[in-house]
Order: structure tokens, then C-alpha cells, then sequence
């Protein structure tokens, strides 16, 4: 599900947690606020989420860091904690394809 510059307003919905077969979910470049809802991590086939360029604040929820996503970016969002799984010195790094400019 490709969304990017859409000027989409408003939380993410958690119905997508009932997208079976979503692999892709980017939603980059728009006035998403809110946190990344959990019921993304039961979606089964997702493997990139990528949401940077919004206003979305809070954590990376538990459940999506313990699964084997591919790309996770969030820069220029004001997400605080990280994920423990691509963390060093509760930072997350570029080279596991997490990427924050405003970690907390």
C-alpha cells in the first residue's frame, strides 16, 4: 500500500492489522499523527513500513520490533525509546535500515 504525499490527516488506522497480505505499507510525506499502532505487527506478509515525513510521536510498539521486518524507517517523525532488536545505546542506526533523526 503505497501512500506517500497524500496529505493524509489524522491517526493510522488499526484495521490495518486485518490486511493479511499487505507487505509494503509506506505512507511517507503526510500529517500522520498519533503513534504506529501495534496491530501492525499481525499483519503476517509485512515486511516494510515506512513512515517518515509525518508527525507521529511515542515508540516503536514491542510487538513490531520483535518481528522480522525488512525496512522500519521514521525519520523526521518525534518518536521516542527504540527498538532493543536495532538498537545500539538506545539510538537506532542506519545500517539496519531504522532510521530517526528525533529520537528522544
Amino acid at each position: 500500500m503505497f501512500l506517500d504525499d497524500n496529505e493524509l490527516i489524522g491517526a493510522i488506522p488499526t484495521e490495518l492489522g486485518d490486511m493479511n497480505y499487505l507487505s509494503i505499507f509506506t505512507a511517507e510525506n503526510n500529517n500522520l499523527i498519533g503513534s504506529i499502532p501495534s496491530e501492525l505487527a499481525r499483519i503476517e506478509m509485512l515486511d516494510t513500513v515506512l513512515l517518515s515525513g509525518n508527525s507521529l510521536e511515542g515508540s516503536i510498539p514491542d510487538e513490531l520490533c520483535m518481528r522480522d521486518i525488512d525496512m522500519l524507517r521514521i525519520d523526521s517523525t518525534v518518536m521516542c525509546g527504540c527498538c532493543s532488536k536495532y538498537s545500539n545505546e538506545n539510538y537506532t542506526i542506519d545500517h539496519e535500515n531504522i532510521f530517526s533523526d528525533h529520537f528522544q
